[in-house]
């Protein structure tokens, strides 16, 4: 995350269609119902019950942060943050915030400057992480939650690390943390959209707070806003007792007295916000939650990104004949040996979809080949899966040290967002900076990349390449990061 993102191309669509009221979910059991642990939001959903040991699996867990990013991995292999966080499933936790608002916690966090230890234990009544008893430098994670996805411990954890434990549990302070530690949860939604479908106690919390930050917006607006007393509603069919027009008037703590805020806020907040309110930075409080009203939830959470998240959630139709399909969630995993004839298949079929008049160098046992024997295993592939046919898959992309080598859709599956994820995956997975070729032909290709900010960087004849066709380089590189003026 940094202080200067580029424009989705997709923020107009989605604008439109987050402007209705929002309307009750789709399946109400990926939110909370009564329980032990939390409100009824939705008390028809089935009972709230912790992930059962073993949870998700070491294997799973891992590919999972791989989507994260790149910057997660080298945070997981951190051997500053694993001196703090010896437990590998919340070290995991803890590496997530690498692609979320809670990054500048990271470098501090491994330098033992906020809290000497991250641990499994009791933080008190149902609480999913705190501070342990005399013992304020240590954050205590729920045993209760041990076998959750670690992801779903990800904003918890930035919670507690924005929470100053001597100070007074106001209801500003409350507010503002837990719409970051919704906001953090969003901002993972997009890149593993699988975590909505874990219906697990804990996910079934953080999606309800999620659910209630996207809700609360002024009516006929799409700009989610804490503060937004006309809002239809943040527990849209809900429970009546559960009904808040807004983020803000969710009764979280008693006390609207300011207090003041941690450097930790302003670490997480300050790329965002113009300098001129620095001071405000300083003291949980309304005019706090008013910059990051204005400033702030545009920025992170931009209108695509919340879509997405949305579509995950069950909370926007996005059928094959809905205008929310392209925001339908894109889910990968690593490829493996047995895809190779399906990738080869994609290839060659996009290959002639695209440019019919550029000859195929290779027969398609070739290609084959060459998928199960070079790009596989020796190029990090990932493989994009529709899950309405069975999990077919329908797209990929292959890396290496700086280079994406192939990013191909099955014609049938384009103008679906399918490739748009694909290459953001690759952003994650090279943060630094990656090149490409195209083919000046493939008109298609080009204006597909240079909307999402590769820019042209060299035009060849085509004699360097097997088709001795006229090709082009494109490359990718982050925005700078940028404080607002």
């Amino acid at each position: 995350m940094s202080g200067a993102s580029r424009a989705d191309p997709d923020d107009g669509a989605a604008i439109a269609l987050l402007r209705p009221d929002p309307v009750p979910p789709t399946e109400p059991g990926r939110f909370s119902a009564e329980g032990a642990v939390g409100p009824g939001c939705y008390p028809e959903g089935p009972p709230m019950v912790p992930a059962a040991a073993p949870g998700p699996s070491t294997q799973r867990q891992s590919d999972d942060l791989a989507r994260v990013g790149a910057r997660a991995e080298q945070w997981f292999g951190d051997e500053r943050l694993a001196g703090v966080v010896a437990d590998e499933r919340l070290r995991r936790a803890v590496a997530a915030l690498a692609s979320t608002v809670g990054a500048p916690l990271l470098e501090p966090l491994a330098a033992a400057a906020l809290v000497d230890r991250v641990e499994w234990g009791d933080p008190g009544a149902t609480r999913v992480a705190g501070r342990a008893a005399g013992e304020p430098a240590t954050v205590v994670v729920n045993e209760r939650y041990r076998d959750e996805h670690p992801l779903l411990l990800t904003g918890s954890l930035l919670h507690q690390l924005c929470s100053p434990p001597d100070q007074p549990t106001t209801h500003p302070r409350e507010v503002l943390l837990h719409a970051l530690l919704a906001v953090a949860q969003i901002q993972l939604l997009d890149v593993v959209p699988e975590l909505a479908d874990e219906g697990t106690e804990l996910a079934r919390r953080q999606h309800t707070l999620v659910l209630s930050l996207l809700n609360s917006r002024p009516r006929g607006r799409s700009r989610v806003r804490i503060v937004a007393p006309d809002g239809a509603g943040t527990i849209p069919g809900g429970a009546p007792k559960m009904a808040t027009p807004d983020f803000w008037s969710i009764p979280f703590a008693s006390g609207d007295d300011p207090s003041p805020a941690p450097p930790e806020v302003a670490a997480v907040l300050t790329p965002w916000v113009p300098a001129v309110h620095d001071v405000v930075l300083g003291s949980f409080g309304r005019p706090l939650v008013d910059v990051v009203d204005e400033h702030v939830l545009d920025a992170v959470i931009p209108p695509a990104l919340r879509a997405r998240a949305e579509a995950a959630l069950g909370l926007l139709a996005c059928g094959p004949d809905d205008p929310g399909r392209r925001f339908a969630p894109v889910v990968v995993r690593r490829a493996v040996p047995d895809d190779a004839e399906r990738l080869a298949e994609i290839q060659l079929a996009a290959r002639h979809d695209a440019m019919p008049a550029i000859a195929l160098p290779h027969p398609p046992d070739d290609v084959v080949r060459y998928h199960r024997d070079q790009a596989i295993p020796q190029m990090e592939v990932w493989v994009a899966l529709d899950r309405s046919v069975g999990a077919e898959v329908i797209g990929y992309v292959a890396l290496s040290e700086g280079w994406v080598h192939h990013l191909y859709l099955d014609p049938a599956c384009t103008r679906q967002g399918v490739g748009a994820r694909l290459l953001d995956l690759a952003k994650r997975r090279r943060p630094d900076g990656f090149e490409l070729w195209v083919f000046q032909a493939n008109h298609g290709a080009r204006r597909f990349y240079e909307r999402r900010g590769l820019r042209p960087v060299r035009f060849t004849d085509g004699r360097a390449n097997e088709e001795r066709a006229p090709d082009l380089l494109e490359r990718w590189a982050p925005a700078a990061p940028a404080r607002p003026a």
